[in-house]
């Protein structure tokens, strides 16, 4: 089973590093923030060390071992996946992703 998301707010499609306290800004809008201390939330921060950026209607493959944050825009959430006994790949809209939202893909 794979996995995309059709990126509807964001910039150019890079991956790079960004600074703690902008990951600390970006984590405020998730549900973890609310449970953790400054301390904590520093710590949290350094667990996502790149930054996925991308321009609007592009697809994206994600990593299934890794969780995603939406840090800026929205993201629309799909999957692909064959279809037993033939040799098409079902697809399907699953839903829309705004900042904040964790994406995590199994």
């Amino acid at each position: 089973m794979g996995a995309s998301v059709s990126v509807s707010k964001l910039c150019n499609f890079d991956k790079t590093s960004i600074s703690n306290d902008r990951k600390i800004r970006y984590l405020e809008h998730t549900p973890f923030f609310q449970y953790l201390n400054e301390e904590s939330i520093k710590e949290f921060a350094q667990c996502f060390p790149t930054t996925l950026r991308s321009r609007p209607g592009t697809n994206i493959s994600l990593d299934s071992q890794r969780i995603y944050i939406v840090a800026e825009g929205e993201v629309d959430l799909s999957t692909s996946y064959p279809e037993e006994g033939t040799k098409v790949e079902a697809r399907g809209y699953l839903c829309r992703k705004r900042q904040g939202d964790i994406v995590n893909v199994h």
